[in-house]
């Protein structure tokens, strides 16, 4: 499903990233109010495409655990040309069709240390 993201994301395939999410998909994201529902969650994403370019390979799974028909995992991925790195943590429902689809979609930014 994680891969499925990110070609239709890096792909610009508006429609295929439409698919991956529930109807009712809540997407935390920095920066921003709550985005409900796929078609919302679709524009914020075209939008951040434009501005922030591709993700690039080399996700690093931290954390993945799950219970009945949800599923967590957690991770870092890159943005850009590698400069952007961001964290994620991703809610999964297994549906009464078998397939799978995002519940909840987060990701933000590494706080940095300063000094």
């Amino acid at each position: 499903m994680e891969r499925a993201f990110v070609v239709a994301y890096n792909d610009k395939n508006w429609d295929a990233l439409r698919s991956v999410f529930a109807e009712d998909l809540l997407l935390l994201a920095p920066n921003a109010e709550p985005i409900n529902g796929r078609n919302a969650a679709v524009e914020y994403f075209k939008s951040l495409r434009d501005a922030v370019g591709k993700v690039n390979d080399g996700h690093e799974h931290l954390t993945v655990n799950g219970s009945g028909s949800l599923a967590r995992l957690a991770g870092v991925l890159t943005v850009g040309p590698g400069r952007i790195r961001v964290w994620y943590s991703d809610l999964y429902e297994l549906q009464p069709d078998g397939s799978v689809l995002f519940k909840v979609k987060a990701f933000g930014f590494p706080q940095r240390a300063v000094g």
